[in-house]
Order: structure tokens, then C-alpha cells, then sequence
């Protein structure tokens, strides 16, 4: 008899830890205009993004000697402060927390991928408004700068108002944050890639990006997305090695795609930072059962049972166990050879 795993996959799959999702009350847009009011008045417009609630991510030059800082969200004007700025970029604190952030890829594009971006122009109510750009193509994804730092060389025509908008690919991640374009070719604009733009925020304790990015990762795998929601689990362990949730939210992905190996892998992982949770054990009896690894599953089974208290749970897993130890008993009595 081949159990199913319906027992674990409630317990686990259904039970994993959900951080609240962000409510998009004020704006659907974020992208959003900045404007850097300097000390005689003038004003500097151009880009930034939202990048977790409440933070906004430009870059240093356009928020350069700037007295006040606005930020353009639909018809509503914010008031920015500056909470972290280096490398060429900066990240900006507003009041509203409630507008959607964009997702960031943790790896460089490719030579030839296509890309957009947004520039800042003024509607009929003389409004700074995000305006979509043409698609453009990535033309060299490690151009070397003036310093040991590098960008993203991309075709993409720019003009003022570009600076600090999000470079995109066709799946609207982030990919780089323009820059600004190259002297010589007007046609040919440079961003910092989006990995620096990760670092950055891990640094920035204020902002919970690791955390950011488990909510991110939920959706996708919600939405069935497991390729981006693998992306966003594997980004928060390469930021902190130990998180034991991000390897859970990851095993339960790999389970969805059906590598049950990779699964299974991952929850040896998670258990190694935390050999007390039963959760992590009833999962791993789950994937064992689906590589048909009975030793594996009953060994799972009976260290959930050492460590879970809840009692109609542990007398389904009782059941479970018993069921698995009679099929390993048989199946040990039919492969006997007798004298």
C-alpha cells in the first residue's frame, strides 16, 4: 500500500509561515517620479522605484545637493529622506506603505536581452508621470567603468528624466538602475546592475529584505510560478545561510516542480539549523514517501513523533508509522530465502 502524503503536505505545505501581503491602497504604480529641490530653488526630476514598502531606490547623482526630496506617487507628493546612499545608488524613505515594489534579479542579463525603462514627463496637469520607453536590447551586461565598478550597457535611448528608473526585462523584474547614457552615443544608455542594488539593501537593516523577499517568493509559488519563487528562496539564503524558514519555503517549492531529490536535500538543510522543529521531519517523511524511500520515511515519521505534542496529529502519524512498519515487515518477510 502506497501512502499518500496528504498528512504532511497539510502540516507543511499548508501550515508554512505567511508574512502579510502588501495592500496597494494609494498607487498601482511603482515607479515613481523624484524630484531633488536644490538650494536656489531649481528642481532635478527623474526616476526611482519602490523596492520594499516605504522604500524607494534612485540613484546618488539625482538626489545630489538636493535641500528636499519629493516623490511623485499617482497625485499624491511625498516627502523623502535619504537612508542609505553608496556605490551610485540611494534609497529614499516615504511615509506611504502601501505601494507594490518590484522584484529584483540577483543575476546579470545576457547580451541580447530585451529591455525598457521609464522617463519622467509632465501630463496635462503638468503632473510628473512615469512614461514607458521603447524596448530596447542589452548590448554588453559587464561594461566597465571609469572605476573597478561595472554596468549595463543596453540600446536603449534616454533623455533627461531617465536617471534612477528601472532598467526591465520582458518579465518586469529588475535588472539595473539607469545611470545615465554614454557620452559619445546618445542611443547606448549604462545602469548598475541590479545586484548591487541587493547588497545595498541587505545592509540596510531597517528594511527586512530578507523577509520582503519570502512575501515575494509566496506569491509567485501561489501564482504557480515556481521558477521565480525558487529565485526569490535562494536569494534570502545567499544573504543569510541559516534562514531556516527560506530553506522550508524552498523545499516546499521544489516539491511543487516535483524535485523531490532537491526537496528533500533542502530539508536535510533546514533541519541541520534546526533539529528541534517536527515540521521539517514530517515534511522530509512527505518527499521520502514520494521517492518511495520507506526506511527514510519511517525514520522521518519517527522523530516528528519524538518532538510533536499536538495530539490528533500525532495519532494520525502513529497510524502512518504502524501502516509503513507493516509494509517494511512484509516486504522483508517476501525477500527472505529460505533454507
Amino acid at each position: 500500500m502506497k501512502l499518500t502524503p496528504l498528512f504532511y503536505f497539510y502540516i507543511i505545505v499548508m501550515g508554512i509561515p505567511c508574512y502579510a501581503a502588501t495592500q496597494n491602497t494609494t498607487s498601482n504604480m511603482p515607479i515613481v517620479c523624484i524630484e531633488g529641490i536644490l538650494p536656489d530653488g531649481e528642481s532635478n526630476i527623474g526616476m526611482g522605484f519602490m523596492v520594499a514598502p516605504g522604500i524607494v531606490a534612485t540613484v546618488q547623482h539625482q538626489i545630489k545637493d538636493a535641500k528636499k526630496i519629493k516623490v511623485h506617487l499617482g497625485n499624491s507628493n511625498e516627502n523623502a529622506e535619504i537612508i542609505r546612499q553608496e556605490d551610485g545608488l540611494a534609497l529614499l524613505r516615504i511615509a506611504v506603505q502601501s505601494t507594490p515594489e518590484l522584484a529584483l534579479d540577483n543575476i546579470l542579463p545576457r547580451k541580447g536581452t530585451k529591455v525598457f525603462t521609464y522617463h519622467c514627463q509632465p501630463d496635462k496637469n503638468h503632473i510628473p508621470t512615469p512614461v514607458k520607453s521603447e524596448i530596447g536590447t542589452i548590448t554588453d551586461p559587464q561594461r566597465r567603468g571609469d572605476n573597478a565598478n561595472s554596468f549595463i550597457e543596453a540600446e536603449l535611448a534616454i533623455q533627461k528624466g531617465n536617471s534612477g528608473a528601472p532598467l526591465l526585462g520582458e518579465d518586469h523584474h529588475v535588472v539595473g538602475v539607469i545611470n545615465g547614457y554614454d557620452g559619445l552615443k546618445n542611443n547606448l544608455s549604462v545602469s548598475v546592475p541590479a545586484t548591487v542594488l541587493i547588497q545595498l539593501m541587505a545592509k540596510e537593516k531597517t528594511i527586512q529584505f530578507k523577509e520582503l523577499l519570502l512575501v515575494q517568493g509566496e506569491k509567485y509559488y501561489k501564482q504557480k510560478d515556481f521558477y521565480h519563487a525558487q529565485k526569490r528562496f535562494e536569494l534570502a539564503i545567499a544573504l543569510q545561510a541559516d534562514y531556516y524558514d527560506a530553506y522550508t519555503y524552498l523545499a516546499n517549492t521544489f516539491f511543487a516542480l516535483g524535485n523531490y531529490a532537491a526537496a528533500r536535500d533542502t530539508l536535510h538543510q533546514a533541519i541541520a539549523i534546526d533539529i528541534q522543529n517536527p515540521n521539517a521531519y514530517s515534511f522530509l517523511a512527505a518527499v521520502s514517501n514520494k521517492l518511495s524511500d520507506a526506511v527514510s520515511e519511517r525514520n522521518a515519521l519517527q522523530r516528528y513523533l519524538e518532538l510533536e505534542n499536538d495530539p490528533t496529529t500525532v495519532q494520525n502519524a502513529q497510524k502512518m508509522l504502524q501502516t509503513i512498519e507493516n509494509n517494511l515487515s512484509q516486504k522483508n518477510r517476501a525477500t527472505t530465502v529460505l533454507p
